[in-house]
This record gives C-alpha cells, sequence and structure tokens, in this order.
C-alpha cells in the first residue's frame, strides 16, 4: 500500500504525478537529512535528531496515531502529558534515524559501539555459528542494532524487513542498512525463505511488534491486539529456540545487546497451534516489559489496536485534562 511519511496523506488521492512529485520531495529530505547526519560525529548527530524530530514529529500525520497508542499504554495520563511522551518519542525516532546515518562505522566496529549482556540458557546457541535460532526484537530504542549480535557471534544472520513503501526512502535505506552484518529478505512471501534459512542451521531475525490485519487477538496492555504468530511459529517448525534481543543507549554513541533467555517453547505433546499461541503470548509480554521500562523509546506511529478503542483512550485522556 502506497504511504507517505511526513506529507499530508490527501497526496496519496491525487493524481499519479503528483504522487510521484511527493515521494520525491520526501526521498530528497530523507536523502539530505542523513547526508547532513553523517557528516556530524556520533553524539552530535544524535543529539541534532533528536532536536529535529522533536519538533518536526508532533506536526506529521503519524503524531495522532502515537498520542492514541499512548493513552493506551499510560491510561491515567492527561492529554499534556501524552504530549510530552509523544515528543520524547519522536525524539527518540530522531536518534534512531542519526544512528542509522552512521550505521557503516558503527557496524565495523561493534564492540567500540556495545556492550553485549548474553544470557547464560542463550549463550550456547548464540556462540554456535551452526545453532539454528529464531531471534526477535521490538522496535523500541536502537532496534537497528540488535542485528550486531550476528557480528558477536560470528554467525549468519537473515533478518526480516518491511520495504518502505516510496522507492526513493526505501533505496537511502536499503544503502544505510547494507553495513549491517545480515541477509535481508523482504516481508512478503518471505515464509519459504526464513524455514529455508533454519535448515540450514543459520540464524533468522524478526521485528515482530507490529499490527496485523490479521492474527490471533492477544492481550497487549491489557487490550486484544492481533499478533503476529510468526516467529514462534518458526521456531517450533524448525525445533530451535526463540530468543529475544533487546538494545537500549547507555549514553551518546554507546549502546547495549542483550539477549534474554529463550522463551517456553511449552510441552512436545500439546497441539501446535496451543504451544505457538503459548509463544505469542511470552512475546507480547516480554515486549510489554520493554515498553513499561521505557515507555518513550517504543516507536508507536503506527496503529495497533482496534481504532475505536484508541480513540476511547484519547478521549479518555482528554476528560481527565478537562476535568484538572
Amino acid at each position: 500500500m502506497a504511504k507517505l511519511y511526513f506529507l499530508p496523506r490527501s497526496a496519496l488521492k491525487a493524481r499519479a504525478f503528483a504522487l510521484r512529485f511527493a515521494w520525491a520531495l520526501e526521498g530528497a529530505v530523507v536523502s539530505v537529512t542523513f547526508w547532513l547526519l553523517r557528516r556530524m560525529p556520533l553524539p552530535k548527530a544524535q543529539r541534532f535528531g533528536a532536536r529535529f524530530f522533536r519538533w518536526l514529529g508532533p506536526r506529521t500525520p503519524v503524531a495522532g496515531k502515537l498520542l492514541r497508542n499512548l493513552a493506551i499504554i499510560h491510561p491515567d495520563a492527561d492529554l499534556p502529558a501524552l504530549r510530552k511522551e509523544a515528543e520524547s518519542s519522536f525524539a527518540a525516532l530522531g536518534q534512531a534515524v542519526a544512528e542509522l546515518a552512521h550505521s557503516d562505522q558503527i557496524c565495523a566496529d561493534p564492540e567500540r559501539f556495545c556492550e553485549f549482556v548474553i544470557d547464560p540458557a542463550s549463550a550456547p546457541v548464540l556462540s554456535d555459528p551452526k545453532a539454528p535460532a529464531v531471534l526477535i526484537t521490538a522496535h523500541v530504542g536502537p532496534w537497528t542494532y540488535t542485528n550486531l549480535i550476528a557480528a558477536w557471534g560470528q554467525f549468519p544472520l537473515s533478518i526480516l524487513y518491511a520495504p518502505e513503501s516510496n522507492p526513493r526512502v526505501r533505496a537511502a535505506f536499503l544503502r544505510l542498512r547494507s553495513a549491517l552484518p545480515v541477509t535481508l529478505i523482504p516481508r512478503d512471501n518471505s515464509m519459504r525463505g526464513l524455514l529455508r534459512a533454519l535448515g540450514k542451521g543459520q540464524k533468522v531475525g524478526l521485528a515482530s511488534d507490529v499490527r496485523l490485519d490479521s492474527g490471533a487477538a492477544l492481550p497487549f496492555f491489557g487490550y486484544p491486539m492481533l499478533t503476529n504468530t510468526v516467529p514462534g511459529r518458526l521456531a517450533l517448525r524448525a525445533n530451535c529456540p526463540l530468543i529475544p534481543l533487546r538494545a537500549e543507549r547507555l549514553g551518546p554513541g554507546r549502546f547495549r545487546i542483550t539477549a534474554e533467555a529463550p522463551l517456553d517453547p511449552g510441552l512436545a505433546h500439546q497441539p501446535m497451534e496451543d504451544r505457538v499461541q503459548h509463544l505469542a503470548v511470552q512475546v507480547l509480554q516480554t515486549y510489554e516489559r520493554w515498553i513499561r521500562q521505557a515507555p518513550s523509546e517504543w516507536m508507536a506511529m503506527a496503529r495497533r489496536w482496534p481504532k475505536a478503542l484508541e480513540l476511547e483512550a484519547l478521549a479518555r485522556a482528554a476528560a481527565r485534562d478537562h476535568a484538572a
């Protein structure tokens, strides 16, 4: 589906040539932003990206979606508090963009920029380049650099990604992602490629906190959300562990990559679908824990729950503000 990132959605209804112009304009802005960020030292780029996106974000079409999502995860907050949290979320996104602009520098010397914390239960698998595993993360903090676990363990890693709709933006992001020590697999029709990699004894990675148009409705922050069950399904079909990876910012130009213990796959005699849902619930619980610890670090700029539910949460926040 066609998508615009910071231009009004009404541009999508324009004629084809107008949409191409809108894409070209966005592509130029993205390219110039990356060019500028790459010419700054990483800590300065992070500060600049945070300030710029803190200003820009609330003026973009995704600001409303972010406010609604924040109203869900902060059920007792009023509207001004949510807006302040949204500014912090956009600032975190600006840091992530700045960090991606420096991907070649960071990926060339991971130990200089990152510390790795590996749970003892996951260490044997991550230290074995021939042991298959499904690695998952959420769009929290500097999530892109969870992929540096492949450099730590010296193993091949194939990751799933969603190509940007705008072809010019897509090209800019692909150039920067090419520095990552991974093989990129487009999201559409990807199941076979992921299973093939696992069958070869390789590891695959997914950021699975996005909402789907279909899937199991499982609780997330107390409300049912259509949930991606692919990670658990892959792990069970390949008979390999499902390991959560988290990335955190420790300060300017410094990151922590944590590999947590593998999730519980359930009992072998249980039906496959029961085990898939068992793993999916644990995945959501893991993501919820990360987000509660650093809510402004979650890139919640797309719809996660039914829109009516999000609007109700936002209306309650507005009512609290009015009552105060």
